[in-house]
């Protein structure tokens, strides 16, 4: 590793974060300097792992480094980042943003200032079969039907399943469909933790684009497909094995076309995508305004949901008064 490579450290070593660490440990275009966490034992053998160093403090490590990967739990993107922002260091911070827009709009201003890159982690783009499919589409699709579906996590309680898993697919749509957002409806309902753990939207845009989208983190099964429904032909998306299928109506009948690209790790091609914009300058494919605007429309379908519930409570409520009388 040549000593002008950006020096990339990994606050956050949990599930997602170790696997951040061994990716930044493979690299060719930078040189992976170490991590930290609280759970210091835990930094420490991920560091003895990848042969790198566990910092005692957060302060240590960004004064090691150039840029950071930030995989803490939501509820800690902000005070982590804003450290690193702070410090002058580039910063990749995990989906969502923050917790909150007015956190991440704060974030964003500062790394504006800064003259920093900020890219924020929906991998979704990065997958291969979606990287093809954003070449082959031209126009944005007339109607968009995504499935998010996992067993329980356990990890990402701190937030709902629309911030933990939705919020990828929004990324997707809004990226497919460049145009505002006119309405929002949801519903949604805790089932294991305090937070929303299954959820649907309807996303309407002002194009006339519809995207429908379900979430869970409740399943007995594993699925991450998407649907994007065009005038005389649709595609489906496989995220977890990265395949399309096309479907072309042609003369009253449908023809079926399958499409392999070649399979890559999407966070890996994140990650390198992220220390490329760093020596070129440019800005990353999942930028700042990227995030801003997945997470704007990821509360818009929490705000649904809690007026949905509130419309049910009230109902009835006013049914069991009238039951009384």
């Amino acid at each position: 590793m040549k000593e002008s490579s950006i020096k990339i450290g990994v606050v956050g070593v949990g599930k997602l974060g170790e696997v951040h660490a061994r990716i930044c440990s493979e690299l060719d275009n930078a040189s992976f300097v170490g991590v930290f966490d609280t759970n210091i034992d835990k930094a420490i053998e991920v560091a003895r792992r990848f042969g790198v160093k566990a910092f005692p403090t957060l302060d240590s490590l960004l004064d090691s480094v150039d840029a950071v990967n930030i995989v803490v739990p939501t509820q800690f993107h902000y005070s982590v980042a804003r450290s690193a922002i702070m410090k002058g260091r580039h910063c990749l911070i995990e989906k969502p943003f923050t917790g909150n827009l007015r956190l991440a709009k704060n974030l964003f201003r500062m790394a504006k200032k800064k003259g920093i890159v900020l890219q924020v982690g929906h991998v979704e783009r990065f997958n291969s079969a979606m990287q093809v499919l954003r070449e082959m589409v031209p126009d944005a699709p007339v109607f968009v039907e995504c499935h998010r579906l996992s067993p329980f996590p356990n990890r990402a309680t701190d937030v709902s399943v629309v911030m933990d898993l939705m919020i990828h697919d929004i990324d997707i749509c809004l990226w497919f469909i460049p145009h505002k957002v006119k309405s929002v409806e949801a519903v949604g309902s805790a089932v294991i933790t305090k937070k929303d753990d299954i959820a649907n939207a309807r996303i309407k845009f002002k194009n006339g684009s519809i995207c429908d989208i379900t979430a869970s983190r409740v399943s007995d099964e594993t699925m991450r497909k998407i649907r994007m429904f065009f005038p005389g032909a649709y595609v489906s998306i496989d995220y977890l094995n990265q395949e399309i299928e096309l479907f072309l109506i042609n003369k009253g009948s449908i023809e079926k076309k399958a499409i392999l690209p070649d399979k890559s790790e999407p966070l890996r091609e994140e990650i390198i995508s992220f220390i490329n914009s760093i020596y070129t300058g440019s800005s990353p494919i999942v930028s700042g305004i990227d995030g801003l605007s997945a997470l704007e429309v990821a509360e818009r379908v929490n705000r649904s949901i809690q007026r949905t519930k509130a419309y049910i409570y009230r109902k009835r409520y006013a049914k069991n008064i009238r039951s009384l009388r």
